[in-house]
């Protein structure tokens, strides 16, 4: 089994393999800051071609971003709350060509004061991921949000309505207790259920005391 942050790579190789074994001229391309442009044989054969100059263009962005600590850290974020040295590597490789450069920038973004390195629950030892304080405070928000939430009151839609409900005779017994479960006042529910089948209807009515 791969590591799981080489999957991406190897899956990316694989493809590339077979887009090459097919003839085809495009590629599958490791993320950018700066996004690009595939550029067709034909047009890559005339030097001057606006085609070329806008990659050209591209790739020094790229490249001036990869220099910027601040920039990769946000790069290697976009998309997880943590990222490994192989990940940081990968990124730079693909935009820094000098090795002594490559080597200097990875040093600057991982002195950052605001990068913070990861360690086991377990053993204390760090796992070797890193994450940023400004993932930590969305994390820390978004579960402080959580528990407001879970502790906070919530009104039910009342004695009465689950009454009458219940003396249509149009539920069956789990019906009902699923409905009695889902409409009381023990916290959030989360209601789930196919396309179409009036979940939105039903918390509409909830939220005006039908």
């Amino acid at each position: 089994m791969a590591e799981g942050e080489a999957w991406g790579a190897l899956w990316r190789d694989h493809q590339n393999r077979y887009l090459a074994e097919q003839g085809l001229s495009i590629r599958v391309d490791a993320r950018s800051a700066v996004p690009q442009e595939h550029i067709g044989p034909l047009r890559m054969r005339v030097p001057d071609a606006e085609a070329n100059a806008r990659a050209e263009h591209i790739r020094r962005a790229n490249e001036d971003a990869a220099r910027d600590p601040e920039h990769v850290l946000a790069i290697l974020t976009r998309n997880q709350a943590s990222f490994s040295e192989y990940d940081l590597d990968q990124h730079l490789k693909k935009h820094i060509r000098d090795e002594g450069e490559r080597a200097d920038v990875k040093g600057n973004v991982l002195g950052r004061g605001d990068v913070l390195a990861l360690h086991d629950r377990e053993t204390g030892e760090r796992a070797g991921r890193w994450t940023t304080r400004a993932v930590r405070d969305q994390e820390r928000e978004a579960l402080g949000d959580g528990r407001r939430v879970g502790e906070g009151r919530h009104r039910d839609v009342g004695e009465g309505f689950r009454q009458r409900v219940a003396v249509t005779r149009e539920l069956r017994a789990d019906q009902l207790a699923a409905y009695d479960h889902a409409t009381g006042s023990a916290g959030p529910k989360i209601i789930e259920r196919r396309a179409g089948h009036g979940k939105e209807f039903c918390a509409w009515l909830h939220s005006r005391g039908a």
